[in-house]
């Protein structure tokens, strides 16, 4: 499944400051469990369910190759790790682990930009080091399903950071990643009245701070391939910071309710007890 926001969100440290890495590199073996040695265990997050999910950190500062001296970048990513009672646990895991990876060699590629920068004299001043940062928020956990987004936040200078959210939900049984499809049954067109109504309620209680076509903006981009997340009390649709409202306004969600969709069969009996 595509996120709306995830091709910008992916490239962790894309349209900022260059980065210039170590030699340093996770070397990646095929055993889930000897990737996730090369995360340090963190503290449990809120509504952590006893032995089913840990979270794995993995930090780095980054200096430069040709001022060695010079802190380019922080990184601070953490991973869920799922207990390997569920049977697509290990799918689920080694699809985690290397997003991360992915997300660091994103930092990589900046790297040799940020070496010529610096070797070729071309960047000018004092030179601000970037922050990353990557953390899990669980919104739905039971023995089938798991729904959460990623935290992800970057400050490579500028007025402020940037912050996004990158969700997963997984069946635990196949490790296979869900999207809308596999769980209601409404037609495109169904779900953007439906979104759109909600967002409209949302907007109402203080139409002056959001963008005149903040609502077109939600029925246009609302599709069966948008970001979502579940929790007990319904289906999550977020937008990020700039696409509805200015940056202070933070992320605009809403939670609609099970009994709005029309739930697909296997949907309506592993959420039976919330419908």
């Amino acid at each position: 499944m595509k996120n709306r926001i995830k091709n910008v969100a992916f490239i962790w440290i894309t349209c900022a400051l260059p980065v210039v890495m170590t030699g340093c590199s996770l070397q990646y073996e095929a055993d889930v469990q000897a990737k996730a040695a090369y995360f340090e265990e963190t503290s449990a997050l809120e509504h952590k369910k006893e032995n089913t999910w840990n979270v794995k950190s993995y930090t780095e500062n980054i200096y430069s190759k040709i001022k060695p001296e010079q802190l380019l970048a922080y990184v601070d990513a953490k991973c869920l790790v799922l207990d390997e009672q569920f049977e697509g646990a290990q799918t689920i895991n080694n699809y985690l682990l290397e997003y991360y990876e992915d997300r660091i060699n994103e930092v990589r590629k900046q790297a040799e930009e940020g070496d010529q920068m610096i070797q070729n004299e071309t960047f000018m001043g004092e030179y601000y080091y970037g922050y990353t940062s990557s953390e899990p928020q669980i919104g739905y956990l039971d023995d089938r399903w798991l729904s959460f987004y990623q935290e992800d936040y970057f400050d490579w200078g500028g007025p402020h950071g940037m912050p996004y959210w990158i969700s997963h939900t997984f069946d635990l049984q196949t490790g296979r990643q869900l999207g809308l499809r596999d769980i209601i049954q409404n037609s495109e067109e169904e779900l953007k009245d439906i979104v759109t109504k909600y967002f409209t309620e949302l907007i109402d209680q203080d139409s002056d701070a959001y963008w005149q076509d903040a609502l077109t903006i939600v029925r246009e981009q609302t599709t069966l391939s948008s970001d979502f997340y579940l929790s007990e009390e319904g289906i999550h649709f977020y937008f990020a910071p700039y696409e509805l409202a200015c940056y202070a306004s933070g992320f605009q969600e809403v939670t609609i309710p099970y009994d709005a969709f029309r739930l697909r069969a296997e949907t309506a009996i592993t959420l039976k007890n919330l419908i």
